[in-house]
This record gives C-alpha cells, structure tokens and sequence, in this order.
C-alpha cells in the first residue's frame, strides 16, 4: 500500500537504498518507495502533480534548487528537502509539524510538536533558509484561503 502524506507525517527520509522511513506523530513507518515517489504520489493525491508543485516555488523564489513545495492547500501542508527535489535519496521536512530547530555542530536537530526529535547533517544556516522559504509559502497559502473564502 502507498503511502500518502497527512498532516501528522513529520519526516519522509531515505533509510537505505531500498527503503524509506516515515516518521508520523507517535510512530514510524517503512515503505519501499523512495521520498521523491512518496512526495509525487501525495501532490497528485492532493489535486496537483509535483511538476506543477515544483513549477509553483520556481516563480515564487526564482530558483531551482530545493525548493519547499506545497503537498496540500486545503490543510496548509508544506514540506522542505534536504538535497535537490529530484534526489532519489532525500529528507523531507514537514514545515507545519516543525517547532523549532538547533545548532549541533555541522547538524541540525529537529524538535516536533510532540517533543521528538531527529538530527539531520545539515548546517543550520541551511535549515533557517528552507525554513524561511516555507514561511513565505504558508503566507501565500493564507492570503489565498482569504480571497477564495470572500
């Protein structure tokens, strides 16, 4: 069964060649598809494909290069790699699930709504900047849901 991305989804990382661990509000996942399969299968699941999702944060950052990407506009689920958006072996952050993040060292750790954490060996300058990206969106996102509700 594959697997689509809902609002408690957290991290969609690449575990090992042939696997991807999900981790979700209170429980982890594996599955065999990879995180740009998983990401692409839950834009289409959601109305729009990941073409069209990756096309979107091109005209808003004039820039190609690991973009954050709306999953889902009606319940504001935005997610931000780690590497390039076409990489086969990635990480992909829920913005809307992240509290905060911290310096450690040349990683990063990540800090969720219920208190869990993962370090990821990314610089932090790095994470604020995809953070920052995704910040830009949710603004979008709500600007939008303002005038469609009118």
């Amino acid at each position: 069964m594959r697997y689509t991305i809902n609002k408690n989804t957290y991290v969609i990382k690449t575990e090992d060649k042939n696997t991807t661990k999900i981790i979700e509000m209170g429980k982890t996942l594996n599955k065999k598809e990879d995180p740009a399969t998983i990401i692409s299968d839950s834009c289409s699941y959601y109305r729009y494909s990941l073409n069209y999702r990756i096309e979107e944060s091109k005209k808003v950052f004039k820039s190609n290069y690991k973009n954050p990407i709306i999953i889902d506009n009606d319940n504001k689920i935005i997610f931000f790699p780690i590497k390039s958006i076409i990489s086969k072996e990635n990480t992909w952050i829920s913005y809307n699930n992240l509290v905060t993040f911290l310096r450690k060292k040349h990683n990063t750790v990540l800090v969720f709504f219920d208190g869990s954490t993962i370090i990821v060996p990314v610089n932090y300058s790095i994470i604020s900047s995809q953070v920052s990206k995704c910040f830009i969106l949710d603004k979008m996102l709500e600007k939008l849901t303002k005038k469609v509700q009118k």
